[in-house]
């Protein structure tokens, strides 16, 4: 089972150093394929304990945007047999919606292909309603505000890889401890995403304490990493 990394590209090497750091302090075995800038695919991660490790990067990673599960990994000419390929009642819960990311200036239209794959998958599923003779398969519907299954399509010039995201990296905090938010302010703190790499970087593992003997006023700290 493979987990594809949309990371920050605000920084040429800090995203996948955290990420490495990670992976090694907790002991998450798998192959690390780097796609292009900013994209990353885990490849053979254990079935068993996949989505224990799946919720581990979500908790931990900083520089990471979205971590999704692979569905199928195709290319741009084969992308709507490919979706039409999928068992999507074993993916989507009640309600979905289709986003496309586009990495090295793929020229598509976003919007158009986004309906067209929604589209694929309503149609699948009423055909499958309609000729299974089962009555446990769910009536699939669109949702574009607050959806239950989010469906990540990240395409590149050579491939396109079909995802679905199972837990969703909530980022808030970092807004709520940027530095002018804290009770002792210093212009020259560093920022909240910064201080959780940074804690990453250094391998430290749960229960374990980290010393900052240069710690100003916190801004590592007022942080919980674990």
């Amino acid at each position: 089972m493979d987990l594809l990394l949309i990371q920050s590209q605000e920084h040429e090497t800090l995203p996948l150093a955290e990420l490495k750091a990670v992976l090694t302090c907790e002991n998450i075995d798998c192959d690390v394929e780097v796609i292009t800038q900013g994209l990353i695919l885990l490849k053979s991660l254990n079935e068993l304990d996949f989505y224990k490790n799946y919720k581990t990067l979500v908790r931990r990673l900083a520089y990471t945007h979205e971590i999704h599960e692979l569905i199928l990994r195709t290319d741009l000419n084969n992308l709507e047999s490919g979706f039409n390929s999928v068992n999507w009642n074993d993916y989507i819960e009640e309600d979905f919606v289709v986003r496309i990311k586009r990495f090295e200036k793929v020229n598509i239209d976003t919007t158009d292909v986004e309906r067209r794959l929604g589209h694929l998958i309503l149609s699948s599923n009423n055909t499958a309603s309609g000729t299974s003779g089962k009555t446990d398969v769910a009536e699939l519907k669109v949702n574009l505000n607050n959806p239950k299954s989010f469906i990540r399509v990240v395409a590149t010039q050579k491939e396109v890889f079909i995802c679905i995201e199972k837990f969703k990296l909530n980022k808030k905090h970092f807004q709520n401890l940027k530095p002018h938010k804290r009770p002792f302010f210093y212009p020259g703190s560093m920022s909240p995403k910064l201080a959780r790499c940074m804690v990453n970087l250094s391998h430290i593992k749960e229960d374990q304490l980290l010393l900052d003997p240069f710690c100003g006023t916190g801004g590592v700290f007022l942080l919980k990493v674990l």
